[in-house]
């Protein structure tokens, strides 16, 4: 109700009426006959034993709903209206350039920005039915500036095609997960991307977007829909306005985060949809 989001279903009401937590005390020998007592009343609680140093021993009840999982489905699959591009190096293998695998499975069209000196590992591993291979000019990487020359090389791709945002993808997201009533659960549609643009055409003064980082959201509790002007990064819907470029050698997407701030606009970070990934430096290559 705050946000007026409305472009699919959002229900956070749910770490307010299905959780219980509780500790109940009792003596040695009696934990069984609590735990068998409070799970005939609520089947799908999950009552532990802890013992304390002197030997007392109490019963720690955490009461939820029972997860449901599986996939998230829509029926709205039309094509995102921004390009996807993905920044790229050195993972030209399905363990670490997962973004182009499942942007691959979804079905859902990509650009994939390379290094020239990596032209043919990424031919002889891509898959082009759903993705362009862009090679970047000569010079940009092992300039020591991280992810920044790439970075705006793909604004200015974005901006010479007409476009005013670009979504700016890392290379290693492994998933994308719907969050809702309190469960996280997987979602392979364009609606991951099509629901945040649907929503931000609504406003000018929208500055960077992304998705939330899925390891933040923790289950079974209330989340609102929408965070305002936190830090964007990994799954980004960014300006390609010249006066929105990347600045910064290190953490330039957080950087980048607060100089759309600096410039009065809002940033925008939804909990609707979740990026799962490896930490930064786990995996190797990357920019």
């Amino acid at each position: 109700e705050k946000y007026d989001f409305d472009v699919i279903p959002y229900d956070n009401r749910v770490g307010d009426v299905v959780c219980f937590h509780t500790n109940i005390i009792c003596r040695v020998g009696q934990q069984e006959g609590v735990k068998n007592n409070i799970t005939g009343i609520v089947p799908y609680c999950n009552p532990r034993e802890k013992k304390y140093p002197s030997g007392q021993i109490s019963v720690s009840v955490n009461c939820y709903r029972p997860k449901v999982r599986g996939m998230w489905t829509t029926t709205n699959h039309r094509s995102p209206k921004y390009p996807i591009c993905i920044l790229s190096y050195d993972r030209h293998n399905d363990k670490t350039g997962r973004t182009h695998k499942i942007l691959t499975e979804m079905k859902i069209h990509h650009q994939l920005f390379i290094d020239p000196s990596q032209e043919q590992q990424y031919k002889e591993w891509y898959d082009p039915e759903f993705c362009n291979l862009v090679i970047c000019p000569e010079g940009l990487h092992g300039t020591q500036r991280g992810g920044t020359p790439v970075r705006n090389h793909i604004l200015g791709w974005g901006r010479e095609k007409g476009f005013d945002r670009v979504w700016m993808l890392d290379d290693n997201i492994g998933c994308y997960k719907r969050y809702h009533e309190g469960q996280k659960n997987l979602i392979k549609s364009p609606v991951i991307f099509t629901h945040i643009e649907d929503y931000i055409d609504r406003y000018d003064n929208v500055g960077a977007v992304s998705h939330n980082y899925c390891p933040f959201i923790t289950e079974n509790n209330r989340r609102t829909c929408i965070c305002i002007n936190s830090k964007c990064y990994s799954s980004l819907l960014l300006l390609t306005d010249e006066q929105y470029l990347f600045e910064d050698d290190y953490n330039e997407d957080v950087l980048i985060s607060i100089k759309y701030i600096q410039k009065g606009l809002t940033n925008l970070i939804f909990n609707s949809v979740l990026y799962d990934k490896n930490t930064s430096g786990k995996d190797k290559g990357g920019n």
